[in-house]
């Protein structure tokens, strides 16, 4: 839940111009896969049920294979 919360924050940020360019590609690429998904549905992820919009833009932890935890749940990132 507070992951979500970040990544609505980090949205905000974004739009205001706050948020590094390191973080905006990684968040961007993480939105582009999603927006690719086929278990996306109207912006929101079918596994999950989270807007992808704010979910894409958290830093997570990465996992030994290099995806994050808690991120995409099908592992796509």
């Amino acid at each position: 839940m507070i992951y979500i919360i970040k990544g609505f924050w980090n949205l905000f940020l974004e739009k205001l111009g706050f948020i590094s360019k390191s973080k905006k590609e990684i968040f961007d690429k993480h939105l582009n896969i999603c927006l690719s998904c086929k278990y996306l549905d109207d912006n929101f992820c079918l596994i999950c049920g989270c807007y992808v919009y704010a979910k894409t833009k958290i830093n997570y932890k990465l996992d030994e294979h290099g995806k994050a935890i808690d991120g995409c749940p099908r592992k796509y990132w």
